[in-house]
């Protein structure tokens, strides 16, 4: 069941992508892995539910209920925020934020260093550069490193599954937090996208668990 909740008349300030989306400060639009999600009975308002950097930018927002509950907020120019968080739990924890837009002016979204990187091939237009928390041991990095390569050399991505958390825990593991940035191709609408995650594996496993893919 998908709810359509709003579909404001708002002016649209549209952030750009290094304001926006700033990795040094790990987080989306001023929303953070680990902080509870906005619960919309709650008569507060928008900036209350989703602070001022958000709400400023909101033309629309819906909540699908069903599967993997989460938020897409319309940010407007194609610019899309879901926000997908363990409805199971009072707490609500957000586990994974991930936006997107089309590629236009901008080549790529911005990552500190790059971990693990998946390269475009032949007919497989998907750039993949995966960013670990800086925070994590240099040995918990390494496991992540270790276990993300051992997932491509038996899977090989073709592609990138756009409101699909449970092939980023596939990919990613239970252990990993951190970044992931990507240009790809939606085939839906036929056109270059970027996009900039954030992913807290170890959440996800405990807001999917009760969920089947």
């Amino acid at each position: 069941m998908r709810r359509v909740l709003a579909a404001l008349g708002l002016v649209l300030i549209l952030a750009t992508p290094a304001l926006a989306d700033d990795p040094k400060a790990e987080q989306i639009y001023g929303i953070a892995l680990g902080q509870r999600a906005p619960d919309l009975s709650d008569k507060a308002g928008l900036e209350a539910a989703f602070g001022p950097a958000a709400a400023k930018s909101i033309k629309g927002l819906m909540l699908v209920e069903t599967g993997a509950p989460h938020y897409l907020l319309d940010l407007g120019n194609d610019r899309t925020l879901g926000i997908w968080f363990d409805a199971a739990s009072a707490d609500r924890t957000i586990y994974w934020l991930d936006l997107t837009w089309p590629e236009r002016e901008e080549s790529s979204a911005h990552v500190n260093s790059v971990d693990v990187e998946i390269k475009p091939r032949y007919l497989v237009p998907v750039h993949i550069r995966i960013e670990i928390d800086p925070a994590l041991s240099a040995a918990h990095k390494t496991e992540i490193k270790q276990r993300i390569t051992a997932y491509l050399d038996q899977h090989p991505i073709e592609k990138l599954p756009g409101n699909d958390p449970y092939f980023r825990l596939q990919l990613l593991g239970d252990r990993f937090r951190g970044r992931m940035v990507s240009n790809h191709w939606n085939e839906a609408e036929g056109k270059p996208y970027i996009g900039s995650e954030l992913f807290d594996g170890a959440l996800a496993r405990k807001a999917l668990s009760g969920h089947a893919p």
